[in-house]
């Protein structure tokens, strides 16, 4: 919500809900207030649940700085019940205005993989990839040069240690790599939307308007696709099933601007 008109402000919020849909708690970012906006600016991109059921939610925030929005990746740990508990936050590679964090996941020893966008002094943009453990502290933060401004949507993580991302630079695609950010595949798509492991390194991932899902092996081999059944914008969220034999597709078509589950 932003009350100054033309401020163009945003601040994240976070809304937990129990099993039945009732509102549980709701949290609002409302630090860094100003008298004359626009003041601040911030984003969440993903959540992730850790073994102990806590929620981690990785996104951005920034105040506003000269020109612009001087923009930290953040790291944010709720409570189950009690809502937000801790706040972790992270100079990006090269602190520059221009950096973003974009997408979140659980590695399976409990840590935490996060990847944005960040922009160096020569002005092209590189990849980071931070690692992060699952209390939220920095383990290791890296940059890779995956081509000219890309930009991160989804990532998810391996058993190896390695991750698997969708990202967009000249065309859409899917790309992983390995825990030292040494290629190991590339896939162009013609949708870049959210990854999922599933037992066996097997990666769900939306990449197409039509076909919404794609299943992958572990080598980026296509083993099914989705049918054509529904035309728009392709798909906004999945979630696997513990035992890996349910696959649940949360995606919108044009026709009525409906969600479709």
């Amino acid at each position: 919500a932003d009350p100054t008109p033309g401020s163009f402000e945003s601040v994240p919020w976070t809304v937990a809900y129990d099993a039945a849909g009732a509102l549980l708690w709701e949290h609002v970012d409302t630090s860094g207030t100003c008298d004359q906006p626009p003041c601040r600016m911030g984003k969440n991109h993903g959540v992730v649940v850790t073994p102990g059921g806590e929620f981690l939610v990785g996104g951005e925030r920034g105040l506003y700085v000269d020109v612009g929005f001087d923009m930290t990746y953040v790291l944010r740990r709720y409570d189950a019940s009690m809502g937000e508990v801790e706040l972790h936050e992270y100079p990006t590679p090269f602190n520059d205005d221009d950096d973003v964090a974009s997408a979140l996941a659980l590695r399976p020893d409990g840590g935490v993989i996060m990847m944005g966008q960040t922009h160096n002094m020569s002005f092209t943009a590189d990849l980071w990839l931070a690692r992060l453990s699952g209390a939220g502290a920095l383990e290791r933060i890296d940059t890779f040069a995956a081509g000219d401004d890309d930009v991160v949507q989804f990532v998810t993580a391996m058993s190896d240690g390695s991750a698997v991302y969708s990202a967009l630079a000249d065309g859409f695609y899917a790309a992983r790599i390995a825990a030292d950010l040494a290629p190991v595949w590339h896939l162009d798509t013609d949708w870049y939307g959210p990854v999922l492991a599933g037992p066996g390194d097997v990666v769900f991932a939306a990449v197409d308007d039509n076909r919404v899902v794609d299943k992958l092996d572990a080598a980026g081999e296509r083993q099914w696709a989705d049918d054509d059944c529904l035309a728009g914008e392709g798909a906004s969220a999945l979630g696997l099933s513990p035992d890996g034999a349910q696959l649940l597709v949360c995606r919108s078509y044009e026709g009525d601007r409906k969600s479709v589950v």
